[in-house]
């Protein structure tokens, strides 16, 4: 007897099991300290690798829900709506729950790309029994396992020695039968395990399909047989023999004992598995018929291939139903799929990559509910719906398998580049950019922002004297062009024009005079001398506005002796210079003419003046003449 204190551990004793459960994932912390780790821990010159979280679509929270309603209210428990709103996307309840509004489980919603790290096509996919990973075959004869809620690669096995064609899983769960390129059958346990292999064909095998019971299977080859085989003793049964050429697919009523197959010879055949007999042949198709699917329900069965067109036989009253028409001409319909949930909703993909659904609840049932063109770059070779039917995968040539999700309720899918393509997506991404951009507000006219330490932003922007409007920095108050100016009034939204700061009399006795504006300056025609060429003003004018005026002065005229000054382009005529006075230099001579002007600088003095050329200066298109004389000179600008 053991001598350790405690309760009795017999082995009726009641043991906790939260333990066994698996561990539950590292929350954010945890990852961001595992990262930091690495980082500090790897090689010099080893990359670091970048966590990137992967998409999860889980579906619990709506089947707990719907489940939780369902065991408040009863069976008929009314469903709540879905509003086109981001925040109802929590409460989408799955398939189940709206099986009588079916465009609910169209997926049609680009989840996730999963490219195997072996580059190959991507031939068969099928959704796990336990529905929480997705086994893929691809044409290097390998398995892959994806997760089902992450889409993350899980595991990769080689099982074949050539391509993938076809596998299938039972009923219960418990079995998988692969088929592959070079006729060969194999069994494999749920966990990927072979337990037996055999040659089932001569030629290559396409597809296989379990019996409703799980005992048989049925398989085609392109040696143009059908055959049933018995799971246990992996032995043909029976040979269904019939097609004239290669048989491309096959599929086992799920009910009862019906056996269909489509062939290359444009064929569609009924068999009996029991007897071996053929039943019924349909020659409706003008093409190879690469695949044949019973709906859940088991009184339709779907045809497609070459012509794409999709046929719908109904074998209660054994007629066919319209035509699907909406791949096209010249597109090969590859894959059909029906949906788990909702029995009338069809899936088909084609050998451009377009993805098609269908709904037989439609008013215009052969006519596409909804295309998605872009869904692969290549062609689509298989599909496979969730079995709860909130998940579409599809499998194609450009050696990607791809996720698809339910429509979201506020929408929007409809304009991406698996709809409409990449050029036209891009296109209407532009459109919708430039329509936004129409009915925003012109922000490039609204007030800049007012600068910290400015003051108010009403009068950092002010009209000066000049008639330009400048900001008005502080400290510059004083300065000529600093100033402020009166406000625009508010019936013409201009300033009014300057005052003028020299009059008939002289100057303005107190004050500067201001710095004259653009149109001032076009507007004057030299002072009060007289607007001619070779001509001259009065002997006692007063100066112009600064800085071409000149000092009073008057006394005899002095001696003429001006030069002509370089043609100018775009410049202004300048004001009159007063005379110089005694001893005292002049002010300088006016802008140059526009157009080609002249311009002389005399000067009149009580000695004899000797005129310069003027130094030429061009700014923005303007000419400045400046001369000099002995006893001073006063300018005089001439045009």
């Amino acid at each position: 007897m053991s001598n350790v204190a405690g309760p009795s551990r017999g082995p009726d004793t009641w043991k906790p099991t939260r333990y066994l459960e698996p561990n539950q994932p590292d929350n954010e912390e945890v990852l961001e300290q595992a990262a930091y780790q690495a980082a500090i821990t790897r090689q010099p010159g080893e990359r670091m690798k970048r966590y990137k979280p992967r998409r999860t679509v889980d579906f619990m929270g709506g089947l707990l829900k719907w489940r939780q309603m369902a065991k408040l209210h009863g069976p008929q428990a009314p469903m709540p709506p879905i509003h086109p709103n981001p925040s109802d996307l929590i409460g989408l309840l799955p398939p189940a729950a709206h099986r009588l509004n079916p465009s609910t489980s169209i997926c049609d919603n680009f989840i996730h790309t999963s490219v195997n790290k072996e580059r190959s096509p991507t031939r068969v996919v099928q959704w796990t029994p336990d529905a929480r990973r997705l086994l893929t075959g691809n044409d290097k004869g390998q398995f892959t396992l994806w997760n089902g809620a992450s889409f993350n690669y899980e595991s990769i096995t080689q099982v074949h020695d050539d391509s993938i064609r076809g596998f299938a899983y039972s009923h219960n769960g418990q079995s998988l039968v692969s088929v592959d390129k070079l006729g060969m059958i194999k069994y494999f346990t749920p966990h990927l395990t072979n337990i037996h292999g055999f040659q089932g064909h001569r030629e290559a095998c396409h597809g296989a399909a379990w019996s409703p019971n799980d005992e048989k299977f049925v398989t085609g080859g392109d040696d143009g047989l059908v055959k049933i085989w018995s799971y246990r003793e992996a032995k043909e049964e029976n040979v269904l023999s019939g097609h004239g050429w290669d048989v491309r697919c096959v599929d086992w009523h799920p009910t009862k004992g019906l056996v269909v197959s489509g062939s290359k010879d444009m064929l569609v055949k009924f068999w009996d598995p029991r007897s071996g007999k053929d039943i019924s042949t349909l020659h409706s198709h003008k093409a190879v018929v690469n695949t044949c699917k019973w709906n859940p329900q088991g009184h339709l069965v779907a045809t497609a291939g070459g012509d794409g067109l999709i046929r719908m036989f109904d074998i209660r009253t054994f007629r066919e139903l319209d035509p699907m028409k909406g791949h096209g001409n010249g597109k090969e319909i590859n894959c059909l799929e029906w949906h788990p949930v909702h029995n009338n909703i069809l899936v088909s993909g084609d050998s451009a990559g377009a993805l098609i659904h269908w709904s037989l609840f439609a008013p215009n049932p052969s006519e596409p509910e909804t295309i998605v063109s872009a869904a692969h770059d290549d062609a689509i070779y298989t599909l496979s719906f969730h079995p709860l039917g909130h998940l579409l995968c599809s499998g194609s040539k450009d050696f990607t398998a791809r996720f698809w999700s339910r429509a979201r309720p506020m929408g929007g899918q409809e304009m991406d580049k698996f709809h409409l393509g990449e050029e036209q997506s891009l296109r209407a991404h532009m459109e919708e950019e430039r329509a936004s951009k129409r009915q925003r507000p012109d922000e490039d006219n609204a007030p800049p922002p007012g600068l910290p330490g400015l003051g108010a932003g009403a009068d950092r922007s002010a009209p000066v004297n000049n008639g330009s409007t400048q900001s008005a920095l502080p400290g510059f108050g004083g300065l000529p062009g600093f100033g402020n100016a009166p406000k625009p009034s508010a019936a013409t939204g201009m300033a009014p024009p300057p005052a003028r700061s020299w009059g008939a009399d002289g100057p303005a006795p107190s004050g500067r005079a201001p710095l004259p504006g653009q149109g001032e300056m076009l507007r004057q025609t030299g002072g009060y001398g007289e607007d001619r060429s070779g001509g001259r003003g009065p002997p006692s004018g007063y100066g112009g506005p600064p800085p071409a005026g000149g000092g009073y002065g008057g006394g005899p005229y002095g001696q003429r002796d001006g030069q002509n000054g370089q043609n100018g382009r775009g410049g202004y005529g300048g004001g009159q210079g007063g005379p110089g006075g005694p001893g005292g230099p002049g002010g300088p001579g006016g802008y140059g003419g526009p157009q080609g002007g002249y311009s002389q600088a005399p000067s009149y003095s009580n000695g004899i003046s000797s005129g310069r050329w003027g130094n030429q200066s061009q700014h923005q298109g303007q000419n400045h003449h400046q001369g000099q004389g002995q006893g001073g000179y006063g300018g005089q600008g001439w045009r």
